[in-house]
């Protein structure tokens, strides 16, 4: 029988999507593998795992076929009797001591991929890769999925969500620093192909940018001006010099333009936002010392500067 909490996750999911009864909420025992056996064949369905970044996933929204999945992991709905039975005095114990936590992450979580979804049934569809090189398409993917993350995390009540949503993620900017300087100087070193290198940078530089979309998103909803500074603990940190400072101001101007996930369509705004921010993380990346580029039918990928390196 459905828990309390599993019927409000459904209401929740029903409040958000113009087609309730084309999406199902899945409780996953293994949560990786439950997205895996949903996910078309092909080299993302082979590599896919659940670490991002500093984190692991939470959650997946996936299309299948005519209806839409939210992956959820199972053992976030388990109750402290079904432990108990198990024999798991201490887990049960747990389950109790967290269980308004643990009510509020998954109602959150939902709510959040529940825009995933109702975006997915208005008809948005990723931008459009015809005709673009590697390095472009690999900009302009990157850009529409922070977009859409972006987009979803505006659809979050403020009632949700923590304080620590409006800082900076500094822990996933010193990882993300951290495996560059690993994939750069130590991978690449090993296996000297040029194309894996391109894509360990971008893999790794992808979660935190997605981390400060997702900050944008908060203090947008929590109505804080743009360009309203950080506090003075997170801006003396290299995470911010270093990783974010140049580009934040431009970053945020471009996500805050954006519709709010009930202004439905892939609208002229969305578009041009995907270019706008592929550009970006162009220059980006460029100033944490890697350019890559397109050039005529090839692409090439240069570590211009180890200034950013450990």
């Amino acid at each position: 029988m459905p828990t309390p909490l599993m019927l409000a996750c459904c209401a929740a999911i029903g409040g958000v999507v113009p087609e309730p009864n084309k999406v199902f909420l899945v409780l996953a025992g293994n949560l990786v593998e439950s997205i895996k056996s949903r996910l078309p064949m092909g080299q993302y369905r082979n590599s896919f795992d659940d670490e991002r970044g500093a984190g692991i996933l939470a959650a997946k929204t996936l299309n299948v076929g005519e209806d839409i999945h939210i992956v959820l992991p199972a053992g976030l709905f388990e109750l402290p009797e079904a432990a108990r039975e198990a024999g798991s005095i201490e887990h049960a114990r747990w389950l109790e001591e967290s269980a308004e936590w643990r009510e509020l992450h998954v109602k959150r979580t939902v709510l959040h991929e529940a825009q995933h979804a109702a975006m997915s049934q208005a008809g948005e569809k990723s931008v459009s890769l015809e005709g673009v090189g590697w390095a472009r398409g690999t900009f302009l993917s990157l850009a529409d999925t922070v977009i859409d993350e972006y987009r979803a995390e505006l659809g979050v009540p403020e009632q949700y969500r923590e304080p620590f949503e409006t800082t900076l993620p500094i822990v996933e900017l010193d990882a993300a620093r951290n495996a560059m300087t690993r994939i750069a100087m130590v991978d690449y070193q090993s296996h000297l192909d040029v194309g894996l290198l391109a894509q360990d940078i971008v893999a790794a530089v992808q979660h935190p940018w997605k981390a400060l979309g997702n900050v944008a998103a908060a203090r947008r909803v929590a109505g804080i001006a743009m360009g309203t500074p950080f506090s003075d603990e997170e801006t003396v940190t290299d995470a911010w010099s270093l990783m974010v400072e140049p580009h934040w101001l431009k970053f945020e101007q471009i996500l805050r333009n954006l519709p709010q996930p009930a202004e439905k369509g892939y609208t002229y705004q969305v578009r041009h936002a995907v270019e706008d921010l592929a550009d970006l993380f162009a220059e980006w990346l460029r100033a944490y010392g890697f350019l890559w580029r397109d050039v005529k039918d090839n692409s090439e990928f240069l570590i211009e500067s180890t200034h950013l390196l450990l």
